[in-house]
């Protein structure tokens, strides 16, 4: 409660920028949360400045372009996540999005169970185009660790795709256009 509240004393923008790294990880890039929140690095530096004033994260020096941040405790990440005023699945679907389009970009597979879980958690704000798009991830995912890493966590992401289906009782077509 004591960090909820010191939560609270922050600019809303800055709260929801809290909220979407907490969804990402304890440690968490400058660029893409900007590309996530739709804001320039500046404005989104100048909100991260009050967080980091009340050390509730840190820049964590590295040799990148962007700057990398990180939360101090993983306590302070879950109250981030704990905020009512932000929506953890329309958060989820949103972060989901970006991610797409950076794995569209390079095709790295490593990357797609990340894609799969905000797109999963966020499924009640996705368009039937973007369910059935899940769905054929979900599979596609699980095809590949069956095929590279003998996995068993391939029947995860079969029956995550079968429950989808089920569910939102889309008629499926052959193949997405």
């Amino acid at each position: 409660n004591l960090l909820i509240n010191k939560i609270k004393t922050l600019p809303t923008q800055t709260q929801k920028a809290l909220h979407f790294a907490s969804l990402l990880n304890n440690t968490f890039e400058l660029d893409f949360l900007s590309k996530i929140m739709n804001q320039d690095l500046i404005t989104l530096e100048l909100n991260l400045w009050h967080a980091i004033t009340k050390k509730l994260i840190v820049e964590i020096p590295n040799n990148n372009k962007t700057s990398t941040y990180k939360f101090l405790h993983d306590k302070i990440q879950s109250a981030c996540l704990e905020q009512n005023e932000f929506k953890n699945a329309e958060s989820n679907a949103t972060i989901g999005r970006c991610l797409l389009k950076e794995f569209e970009k390079d095709k790295n597979n490593e990357k797609l169970a990340l894609v799969i879980h905000h797109l999963n958690e966020g499924i009640t704000y996705l368009s039937n185009k973007e369910i059935l798009q899940l769905i054929e991830l979900n599979e596609n995912y699980g095809s590949y660790l069956l095929k590279y890493r003998a996995d068993s966590s391939a029947e995860k992401y079969y029956s995550k795709s079968i429950e989808i289906y089920q569910t939102y009782s889309i008629n499926k077509p052959t193949k997405l256009e």
